[in-house]
């Protein structure tokens, strides 16, 4: 009887880099983020569940444009790390993510 591979084996050829990973958690955290907010925008009622990609993508883009700072904040601080220290906040507050919205930070600045 074979003894069974590891779980984290990856067959050779599969070439997986680290940046793939990067970009791969910071998707999964995008969609999050708008799966949430399309959510919050259904059950508000404001509109009814969409049936085309257009209608998905200006539901998106409603409530981009209805949403406060602080709940920006909040988003962002629901993805836990997805985003390397030095870049750039995806709250858009044009601060480094660890100095604006890292929740691993002791100190709040805004």
């Amino acid at each position: 009887m074979l003894a069974p591979r590891p779980f984290s084996w990856v067959p050779p050829n599969w070439n997986v880099t680290v940046a793939d990973v990067r970009d791969m958690i910071h998707r999964s955290a995008q969609i999050m983020i708008v799966m949430n907010r399309m959510d919050t925008e259904l059950k508000s009622g404001r509109h009814k569940a969409p049936t085309t990609k257009e209608e998905f993508a200006n539901i998106v883009k409603q409530s981009q444009l209805n949403l406060t700072q602080e709940q920006r904040i909040a988003e962002v601080k629901k993805m836990n790390g997805a985003f390397p220290g030095n870049g750039f906040c995806p709250c858009a507050s044009r601060k480094k993510y660890k100095s604006c919205c890292d929740p691993k930070k002791k100190r709040q600045l805004w």
